[in-house]
């Protein structure tokens, strides 16, 4: 990720805790702003480049190093992967039927018992006390190959602060414990297999991070999780096949309750939708906004959630 250049640090501790934003074109120069100011749309403002349109490529004269996401992360890219059917669906017919495996999904929108959907039939507790964020990963339809694998790295899952409108990181797992499961979605003896993966048929991995306390889960106005993924060669002597590659990947979370009820699974936060692994990183992602607050998922524009790697 490139950062802004000393020059600009002192302007940092005067903006508020609310989002900044780097602007260009029309207002070059120096002067900040904050959102209090109408003249900058109201929002917190650091200009640091000249009024030309190349200002954010060129990176000479006045055109400094613009802060953007190393991961290519837009809000706009996670408003629509939450509104867009799944790129492409599982192998298994099984997997491919469950209606998570087709759409996004927003399930539990909050860590309280009257978010839990009417079909789940265990006991719904009137607040959750624990959170997990994971991933799945599975053999996608007309997949070929078999010198390819897919890697993964940086599961991660943030919670928005209804008081404070800011977003903190909830657990982040650079390499997350992966095992292998299987269609319909049972648990194998396959276990902590990695971060290179090659998923066939029925058998698919299932990845976590930590199952956490949550902190203060009554102020919880949005979840979002995000993780890396990417198709790499198993065997660098044998040919390069990635190309009929076909592997999906999607994100999601769990609210779970104290331990003195036992669920055999969690509804769940919810989940992306299934985007096909490439030869580039891609980053898979879920939002989820808490309806009981009123928040909702174009409110990502307003209190965008983090786009890099923490």
């Amino acid at each position: 990720m490139k950062t802004l250049r000393p020059a600009l640090a002192f302007l940092l501790p005067l903006l508020s805790s609310a989002p900044m934003w780097a602007k260009t074109a029309p207002y070059s120069g120096g002067p900040s702003s904050t959102y209090f100011d109408t003249r900058h749309d109201s929002r917190n403002v650091i200009d640091v480049g000249s009024s030309f349109s190349t200002a954010w490529t060129s990176g000479t004269g006045r055109d400094l190093d613009i802060a953007t996401p190393s991961t290519g992360l837009t809000v706009a890219k996670i408003i629509s992967d939450m509104q867009s059917p799944s790129e492409l669906l599982p192998k298994n017919a099984t997997l491919a039927g469950h209606d998570w495996a087709r759409n996004p999904k927003m399930t539990q929108y909050a860590p309280t018992g009257a978010a839990i959907p009417n079909w789940f039939e265990y006991e719904k507790p009137a607040l959750m006390k624990y959170g997990t964020v994971w991933y799945v990963l599975m053999e996608g339809q007309n997949n070929t190959s078999t010198n390819t694998r897919v890697q993964v790295k940086n599961l991660r899952m943030y919670f928005l602060s209804n008081q404070t409108k800011t977003w903190t990181l909830f657990d982040f797992a650079a390499a997350p414990w992966t095992d292998m499961w299987t269609a319909p979605f049972n648990e194998t003896n396959t276990k902590n297999t990695g971060t290179l993966l090659r998923p066939v048929g029925a058998d698919f991995y299932h990845g976590y991070g930590s199952k956490k306390p949550l902190t203060n889960p009554t102020d919880i106005r949005a979840t979002f999780v995000a993780m890396e993924f990417r198709l790499v060669k198993t065997d660098a002597s044998k040919p390069d096949d990635t190309a009929a590659a076909r592997y999906v990947l999607d994100v999601g979370g769990d609210f779970w309750p104290d331990t003195t009820i036992k669920w055999p699974y969690a509804p769940g936060i919810g989940n992306g939708r299934m985007l096909q692994a490439t030869t580039s990183w891609r980053t898979a992602t879920m939002y989820v906004p808490n309806i009981a607050m009123g928040a909702t998922l174009n409110e990502a524009n307003t209190y965008p959630p983090p786009l890099d790697v923490p």
